[in-house]
């Protein structure tokens, strides 16, 4: 292949233009309550790369996801280099002084520069890990793959006009890489490998009543550890993992659906609408009905 696609092409540095063999790239830039309330994308991108590609930057406040496809690039990254092989992905603070170059030719990833919501606290969550390279299995690397090729489509032409769907794409990378994280510390910690348990059985059973006991158990953990391990791999107790999972999806059947109040609080855990209103305006600073006419007025 020895062509580009450029759905922005006057943002990508010369250089990177004539050390790759295929680009694509998209573009945005989103402002006020939209960047505070969702993980919005700046940049989303597949280079297949000449053996020459070359990137050492810092760049000001986002993360970065990039997923090799094929082919073999490294990472220089926090003192430490680390080879990029297909199915290997990286999470890093952008802000940081990073560096990353092919080693064979043709070395194809996908990759996507974020911000927004809480960026900055999974960045952190990241940093605790021995490397920032994740070395996924195939069904992973494929979800991964799968959710940076949707971003690129929702963006082609560099105009978004869904910024909660992306959003909520995002928030799955996260949650894959994070628990795949989890997972893997369990050759540092006894019980680690479990706790991801825990984190699927409050995704598959937020919309019912949920005790701290009930997680303990699908994770086979006592509930003290349970929650001790859970802040410690997560970092927010899984009380809050599980608030903030339900109004996530609360926020997509806000924008997505016609339903009521009532049906949406029935529907992912809330005791009643008025108690959902309540911790929804709390947490995000306007009401459910005030979020949905603001934010679905956007998209149209």
């Amino acid at each position: 292949m020895n062509s580009a696609v450029f759905d922005s092409s006057t943002l990508i540095p010369a250089a990177e233009q004539s050390s790759c063999r295929y680009l694509r790239r998209t573009h945005d830039i989103a402002l006020g309550r939209t960047s505070e309330l969702f993980y919005c994308m700046q940049y989303a991108g597949h280079y297949i790369c000449r053996q020459d590609f070359h990137i050492r930057r810092k760049l000001a406040g986002s993360a970065l996801i990039l997923l090799t496809v094929s082919g073999e690039g490294r990472l220089y990254y926090r003192g430490s280099t680390s080879s990029l092989t297909p199915g290997t992905c990286i999470l890093i603070d952008t802000r940081e002084l990073h560096e990353y170059h092919s080693v064979s030719e043709n070395w194809a990833f996908k990759y996507l520069h974020f911000e927004g919501a809480m960026t900055e606290d999974y960045l952190a969550l990241a940093a605790n890990r021995e490397s920032a390279v994740f070395s996924l299995d195939p069904e992973e690397s494929r979800s991964i793959e799968q959710a940076l090729v949707r971003i690129l489509n929702l963006s082609a032409g560099n105009r978004i006009e869904d910024y909660p769907h992306i959003s909520g794409i995002i928030y799955s990378m996260l949650m894959l890489l994070l628990s795949h994280n989890a997972q893997n510390r369990s050759c540092h910690a006894e019980g680690a490998n479990t706790i991801y348990n825990a984190a699927r059985y409050i995704r598959e059973n937020y919309r019912r009543f949920i005790r701290t006991e009930d997680i303990a158990k699908a994770a086979n953990l006592s509930r003290a550890y349970m929650s001790e391990l859970f802040s410690r791999t997560f970092g927010i107790s899984p009380h809050e993992y599980l608030l903030r999972y339900r109004l996530s999806m609360a926020k997509t059947m806000l924008l997505h659906s016609a339903l009521s109040m009532t049906e949406i609080a029935e529907q992912t855990g809330f005791r009643d609408a008025a108690s959902f209103s309540r911790i929804f305006r709390r947490e995000n600073g306007i009401s459910p009905t005030e979020y949905r006419e603001t934010y679905t007025a956007e998209e149209k």
